[in-house]
């Protein structure tokens, strides 16, 4: 037998039918009452309501209007009552899209925007002078100093705006907008300076000209993925003029080759030592990038461990020197890894962005930071990259 249960039903919906006609008849009253007394005023005879009551609504279905105000033009009556009307909708519908708009805008279980009130309006704006001093004398900010943009809640609806200490992940199928709906505009509309990186040219080739009127445009790409010429060089070595910095060179090639889990492994942390103490001989003593893969070859060139012991850095010639003197098999595993972190060195075209060159510019990060300049940093996935 079926379930379903037409009275049941019925008298389920009967109060809510009833409290609505209610609510209609109360509604189309108040509309009539105050319509008709403006109606009533306009036309110079006072203000001049009916009682509030049911004999009234009575009258007023049966007899009409003109039956409750009998000394005022009927044509005022309809007049005050159709003014009242649109005055009543045009209240409803900005309540109710207020109400929309705080309460009922978005999906279920997603944010709201009064839930999101520190990333639009004047909390982003009143966070953009926090986090920016120079803004803070600043009357009126444009939405792209305030942070990056993330979008709208609803399509159409107000711009909502990461803070510029905020990290943002976006979790994106391919080909579904990365770049145009987010990349590229954040790209174009930042107020500073502007590190991309990718694989593909599509981010380079809409932002590269209107970057270049904000900066210059330093565009590295030794893998030719936008086949453009060289036109500047980065000292690599100048990062390692300090042994802590030598060793977070080191640290990012031995990143790039073996995952976090591995870099303790007894090979690899041997390598980064050897690397570190390397690039700080070399960095201290005006050698070249060639002067470190010559090193590597070579593992029992003493070179370096000389060059440490000129520049008064005893103690990580020392280690060095243990390393080369050490026993071969070990020497020439340490070595071998070491080789192995760099290898993408020993191409020469890669080489050249990171080898001193009068003819090209040179890239300063410690300057670029204060700019407002733009650096792609492009590369290939897979294999050679």
């Amino acid at each position: 037998m079926s379930g379903h249960h037409p009275l049941r039903s019925t008298t389920d919906t009967a109060p809510l039918l009833i409290l609505g006609g209610i609510g209609v008849g109360i509604t189309l009253m108040t509309i009539v009452w105050v319509g008709g007394a403006l109606g009533s005023l306009a036309a110079g005879a006072g203000w001049d309501p009916p009682p509030f009551s049911l004999s009234t609504l009575v009258t007023l279905v049966s007899d009409g209007p003109r039956a409750i105000w009998p000394d005022v033009p009927e044509g005022w009556i309809w007049a005050g009552i159709v003014f009242t009307t649109l005055g009543t909708g045009v209240a409803a519908g900005y309540a109710g899209t207020a109400a929309w708009r705080r309460w009922g805008n978005g999906l279920p279980g997603l944010a709201r925007p009064h839930h999101l009130k520190a990333l639009t309006g004047k909390q982003m704006i009143e966070r953009a002078r926090k986090l920016r001093p120079s803004l803070a004398d600043k009357a009126d900010i444009p939405p792209e100093e305030c942070g990056p943009l993330l979008g709208e809640l609803v399509p159409g609806g107000r711009e909502l705006r990461a803070s510029s200490e905020d990290v943002i992940l976006a979790v994106m199928a391919p080909r579904s907008g990365k770049s145009t709906a987010l990349a590229i505009p954040n790209v174009r509309d930042a107020p500073g300076a502007v590190v991309l990186t990718g694989n593909k040219s599509d981010g380079y080739a809409a932002t590269c000209d209107i970057r270049a009127r904000r900066g210059q445009v330093w565009t590295f790409d030794p893998q030719g993925i936008v086949y453009g010429e060289q036109d500047m060089w980065w000292d690599m070595l100048a990062e390692a003029a300090t042994v802590e910095g030598a060793r977070r060179l080191a640290g990012s090639f031995i990143s790039a080759e073996v995952d976090a889990a591995n870099r303790r492994d007894f090979w690899y942390s041997a390598a980064g030592n050897t690397l570190t103490a390397l690039f700080h001989a070399a960095a201290r003593t005006g050698r070249t990038i060639n002067d470190v893969l010559n090193w590597l070859a070579r593992p029992a060139d003493r070179t370096p461990v000389e060059l440490l012991e000129e520049v008064g850095m005893t103690a990580l010639s020392r280690q060095l020197e243990g390393t080369i003197h050490g026993a071969p098999d070990t020497r020439d595993g340490i070595y071998e890894t070491a080789r192995q972190c760099v290898a993408c060195l020993l191409d020469p075209r890669i080489a050249a962005w990171v080898t001193p060159n009068s003819r090209l510019r040179q890239f300063v990060p410690r300057r670029f930071v204060t700019s407002t300049d733009t650096l792609y940093l492009l590369s290939k996935d897979g294999g050679g990259s």
